[in-house]
C-alpha cells in the first residue's frame, strides 16, 4: 500500500481505535513518520516508543508495596490526562532520570515531548521496532494490543495503537512473533512509490537535482517488494474485526485492506460473493419488515413474480443463510417476540419450500430459546401445521426407502 492510500485507511481506522494498524516495511521507507504526520495533520498526540530499547519494567512500570499489596507505577511515557503541575512535575522526573542514565540532551527532549503529547484526550501510542522487542517485553504487549491496558493502567478511549516492524531479510536481525499476537493485527504492506517520495521530498525542501534525478530514475530509491511473516488466514475472531472496518472503508483500498485481515483468498471471495445481485434477506428484515422483503423471499423460492416471464431461479443456498441467522437471532434475542414480528415469523414460514420449513424447524429444535418463540408463533395456525406434517412424512417415506 502506497502512501497515499495508507492516509486514507488510517483516516478510516482512527474512527475504529480498538483494532490495532501493524505497519510492515523496510528500514527507512517512512512508516514511523506517516504516523507522525498524521497526528500532526489532526492534532491528536503521540507516543512513540522504540520497543527494542525497552525492558519489561519500563513496560508494565515499575512495581512497589502499598497496604501490603504490590502495585505498579504507571509508565512515565503512558497516555494519561494530566493538570499542567502534573505535567511539569513528569517533565521535570524526566530530567532528573536522563542525567542519572547518561542520556543525550537530544533524548531527553524527545521524552518530555512525549510527555507532552501523552496528556492529549486522543492520540496514537506507537510501538516501533515491535519485532526487536525482548519475549518478556512482547507479553506485556500482547495484553496492551489485546485488552488495551497493561496491569491495572487502562489506555484512554481516545487513542488508537500503531506497530511498526520489519520483515525477516530486512537490513538488521529481527525476533519471530508469536501468532496469537500477530492475529490481532490489521497487517498492511507499506510500498512508498516515486509519487510519495516526490510529494514528501517538495514539502521537505528536498534539493531540486535529487528530486530531478529520482523522479527519472525511480528504482534508485531503493524500495523493494517485502513479505509478510505470516499467513493471514480468516478465523472467528477476524470476522468480528472484519464487521467492524467494512463500514465506510473506501473501495479503492477495500482488497489491500481485507487481506490485511483475513488473507487475499478471503477478501477476494467476500468481495466477489457482494458483487452477485441476489443477497441473503436479514433476519431482521423477516421480523420486522416482512412485507417489505417478502417478494425476494418468494423469488428465492422459485415462485414467478407477477408480469414476469419465466419462473425464478429457486436459491435454497440464499434461503439457508436466512435461516442460520434467524435461529442466531432468535436464540439470542432478550425476550419474546411481539405479535407484529410472530406474525412475520409465520408468514416466512408459510412461503418457503414445506421440506426446507421443515428442515428450518428440526434446527429450531436444537435451540430452546428460538424454538420457543417459533411455537408461540405459530401455534393455532392450522394451514401450516399441515404444510410441515406433509413435509415430515416425505421426509419420513425418503429415508425409509
Amino acid at each position: 500500500m502506497n502512501a497515499r492510500d495508507l492516509n486514507k485507511l488510517m483516516d478510516h481506522m482512527f474512527k475504529i481505535k480498538d483494532l490495532s494498524l501493524f505497519l510492515w516495511g523496510q528500514t527507512g521507507v517512512g512508516k514511523s513518520q506517516m504516523t507522525k504526520d498524521f497526528c500532526k495533520r489532526h492534532n491528536i498526540g503521540l507516543v512513540d516508543i522504540r520497543l527494542g530499547l525497552f525492558e519489561v519494567g519500563d513496560l508494565m512500570g515499575m512495581p512497589r508495596t502499598e497496604d501490603n499489596r504490590t502495585v505498579y507505577d504507571k509508565p512515565i511515557w503512558f497516555p494519561e490526562p494530566r493538570t499542567q503541575e502534573g505535567l511539569k512535575i513528569a517533565c521535570n522526573r524526566i530530567r532528573a532520570t536522563g542525567k542519572k542514565r547518561g542520556w543525550t540532551n537530544e533524548e531527553i527532549t524527545k521524552e518530555m515531548r512525549n510527555i507532552q503529547e501523552s496528556c492529549k484526550s486522543a492520540g496514537i501510542l506507537l510501538l516501533d521496532e515491535l519485532n526487536r522487542a525482548s519475549r518478556e517485553t512482547l507479553q506485556g504487549v500482547f495484553q496492551l494490543v489485546y485488552d488495551r491496558r497493561i496491569n491495572t493502567h487502562i489506555l484512554p478511549k481516545g487513542w488508537w495503537i500503531v506497530v511498526c516492524g520489519n520483515p525477516e531479510g530486512s537490513d538488521y536481525f529481527v525476533e519471530m512473533l508469536d501468532a496469537a499476537l500477530m492475529n490481532r493485527f490489521l497487517h498492511i504492506k507499506f510500498i512508498p512509490d516515486k509519487k510519495d517520495w516526490l510529494a514528501w521530498a517538495h514539502s521537505e525542501n528536498i534539493d531540486s537535482r535529487v528530486t530531478n534525478f529520482i523522479a527519472q530514475h525511480e528504482e534508485m530509491l531503493g524500495i523493494e517488494r517485502i513479505n509478510i511473516p505470516l499467513e493471514i488466514k480468516p478465523k472467528p475472531r477476524s470476522w468480528e474485526m472484519f464487521s467492524k472496518v467494512i463500514k465506510g472503508l473506501p473501495e479503492d483500498i477495500t482488497i489491500e485492506t481485507l487481506s490485511g485481515l483475513i488473507g487475499e483468498t478471503a477478501a477476494i471471495t467476500y468481495i466477489t460473493s457482494q458483487k452477485e445481485m441476489d443477497q441473503p434477506v436479514s433476519p431482521k428484515d423477516i421480523l420486522n419488515e416482512y412485507k417489505k422483503v417478502r417478494p425476494t423471499i418468494q423469488k428465492y423460492c422459485g415462485v414467478a413474480m407477477k408480469g414476469a416471464k419465466h419462473r425464478a431461479n429457486v436459491r435454497l443456498d440464499l434461503l439457508k443463510v436466512t435461516g442460520d441467522n434467524l435461529l442466531a437471532l432468535l436464540s439470542k434475542m432478550p425476550k419474546d417476540l411481539t405479535k407484529g414480528e410472530s406474525k412475520n415469523l409465520e408468514q416466512f414460514l408459510l412461503d418457503i419450500p414445506p421440506d426446507y420449513g421443515f428442515s428450518l424447524i428440526k434446527d429450531f429444535c436444537s435451540d430452546t430459546d428460538a424454538m420457543k418463540r417459533v411455537h408461540d408463533a405459530i401455534k393455532g395456525n392450522d394451514d401450516l401445521f399441515q404444510k410441515l406434517m406433509e413435509a415430515a412424512d416425505k421426509a419420513g417415506t425418503l429415508s425409509a426407502s
